[in-house]
């Protein structure tokens, strides 16, 4: 097995995200020391909720640890130019200028066991970058040949891992993971559609709180509160149960638009959604538990299988089809 299957998966995974080179590594955080030993960088800013091993590398490289209480989603700068995205899963979401990296181990989408992915558009930095992961060779030059100049680290991704992930790659491409946000080209900072794959909610998302007045019960709130049609999902232990409760009559917004939700119970949907100048934006396949939710914006569902079944949701009240959408030109 050579090492043509590793530069095959870096092909694959830069091209998904959207970046000129990808380096490929055997775990993410040994992705994020490289790029902290290649600039020779003196301190991290790490948010108080990661991974662990990531502020551990403050005393590996012996810089400095600025603890930030902020809220971050898919991925946050540990320096200016390098970004922890381990759960990042999302095409054409590379930032320029960056060195985002990426991670495969089990709970991820593209799910490996172990590696990892450094994106970046610097095509010298990508090559040291290599070097370093490869004990300071250079893969595609037999080792006697070799003159090693610089110091180099064990962190390289084995052809076994990497054809484990070009044989998982396009199932990861064709699933959405555990939820994926699609954003309004139009209006970037518009959340338009919500997609959420029930088998890739992990375990540890969905702890029971020890110091909580419903041990029993975990929660994920899926929608936002500022949005009409809200969801959450619920994890409970036997017996748990709710105080008996009615809802009450609220004044609604001037202004209110009908937001959309498919659960599918059976079968499979292919989803077409669209952006604000109905333009196709993104197109994702949902299998059994799996939904959508369309808050903005417009979308199309094709059933994949005979007697597929779902659940739609849809905020109220109904006043007719004329007052509730209007088609897209196909």
């Amino acid at each position: 097995m050579s090492f043509n299957s590793v530069a095959e998966l870096e092909n694959k995974i830069a091209d998904f995200f959207g970046a000129p080179h990808a380096v490929a590594v055997d775990c993410c955080t040994h992705g994020i020391e490289l790029c902290l030993r290649l600039f020779d960088l003196d301190k991290i800013n790490v948010p108080t909720r990661t991974y662990i091993s990531i502020p551990f590398l403050a005393h590996k490289l012996n810089i400095g640890l600025q603890w930030e209480e902020q809220e971050w989603e898919n991925y946050y700068y540990l320096t200016k130019d390098v970004v922890d995205a381990a759960v990042l899963w999302e095409r054409n979401s590379y930032v320029a200028g960056t060195f985002m990296n990426i991670s495969f181990q089990f709970q991820k989408h593209l799910s490996l066991g172990r590696g990892g992915m450094i994106l970046t558009d610097d095509k010298d930095s990508a090559y040291e970058l290599k070097r370093m992961s490869y004990d300071g060779r250079s893969p595609d030059i037999p080792w006697r040949e070799q003159n090693i100049s610089s110091i180099g680290y064990h962190y390289y991704m084995t052809p076994e891992t990497a054809e484990l992930g070009l044989d998982k790659f396009q199932n990861a491409v064709d699933t959405p993971p555990r939820q994926m946000k699609i954003y309004s080209k139009i209006e970037p900072e518009t959340l338009l559609h919500l997609v959420v794959r029930i088998d890739k909610v992990s375990s540890a998302e969905m702890k029971y709180p020890e110091d909580s007045d419903n041990p029993n019960l975990a929660r994920i709130d899926i929608a936002s509160e500022d949005q009409f049609l809200q969801l959450a999902l619920l994890r409970m232990n036997k017996g748990r149960t709710f105080r008996p409760h009615k809802h009450i009559y609220k004044e609604s917004p001037p202004e209110c638009i009908a937001q959309e939700s498919w659960v599918v119970i059976k079968g499979k949907v292919k989803v077409t959604f669209y952006d604000l100048d109905d333009t196709i934006i993104e197109e994702v396949v949902l299998n059994q538990g799996d939904l959508s939710m369309t808050f903005r914006g417009g979308h199309n569902y094709t059933a994949l299988e005979d007697d597929t079944q779902v659940y739609e949701y849809k905020t109220g009240p109904y006043m007719g089809i004329e007052k509730d959408k209007k088609f897209i030109k196909q």
